[in-house]
């Protein structure tokens, strides 16, 4: 990152991006950051576990938060998370994805990243077995049902000033326009041949998370009633968030 970078973008939003953890964070990080006018404030991801660990430090990085930061987080709706962000004014935005998908790319998750705390268990089970895991959660593994995470991103849907989908940003056919409204809704200013090339090179295989195989393909090993169980747990969801079925 060149050192021009670190400085305060005059006239740039300061950009709070938030998502339900596998929902496209780390895409739309890059759809915002390869504007060069807007760049990932050297932190941490904020976690529901940092919230609720030491809230202050949510509070301070917010607060530290200059004019072309963004800072990029996994935290569901709270009242004095939203007055601390309004009270800032920076601009909220939210990536959705269909569930089926968050399901699939959590599963991939936990068997590849050795330091997960449900890797060892999964690397014993079938992929049924982590599907069910993952949609009835586990009181006892600190996991809530798969229906309340997404409760409890809900209330973002109509604070947030911006929603991406991950599935439009994501399709080739659709990223153009998803780009453009993103940068429009930031209030960026861009030519025609720079939102192009974002927008050629916004899917890498270089991303830590890129997976060509995820978006709208099946729940790999999962037996169909267990598909059932999921659209009928998460039936309010997949309506709330726009993808019903």
């Amino acid at each position: 990152m060149s050192v021009h970078r670190l400085r305060p973008t005059p006239g740039a939003p300061t950009v709070f991006s938030t998502s339900i953890p596998k929902a496209g964070t780390h895409l739309t990080e890059r759809a915002i950051c390869l504007h060069p006018a807007l760049y990932r404030k050297i932190s941490p991801t904020m976690t529901r576990g940092l919230q609720r660990t030491d809230p202050e430090r949510v509070e301070r990085l917010i607060d530290s938060a200059r004019p072309g930061q963004v800072l990029v987080a996994h935290l569901p709706y709270g009242d004095e998370l939203v007055r601390t962000l309004r009270d800032k004014g920076t601009f909220v935005l939210l990536t959705v994805r269909d569930p089926v998908e968050i399901l699939a790319s959590w599963m991939h998750f936990v068997r590849a990243w050795k330091r997960h705390p449900l890797h060892t268990q999964a690397a014993e089970m079938t992929d049924d077995e982590i599907a069910l895991l993952r949609i009835g959660g586990d009181e006892h593994l600190g996991l809530p049902p798969f229906r309340q995470v997404f409760d409890e991103y809900a209330g973002w849907l109509d604070e947030a000033d911006h929603v991406v989908r991950f599935d439009r940003l994501r399709s080739s056919s659709t990223r153009l326009d998803a780009l453009r409204d993103l940068w429009d809704a930031l209030g960026l200013s861009y030519t025609s041949d720079r939102l192009q090339r974002v927008a050629d090179e916004l899917v890498s295989p270089a991303s830590p998370t890129y997976r060509p195989a995820t978006s709208g393909a099946p729940l790999p090993g999962v037996a169909p009633s267990t598909v059932d169980r999921l659209h009928a747990d998460m039936t309010a969801a997949f309506e709330r968030y726009g993808y019903a079925r």
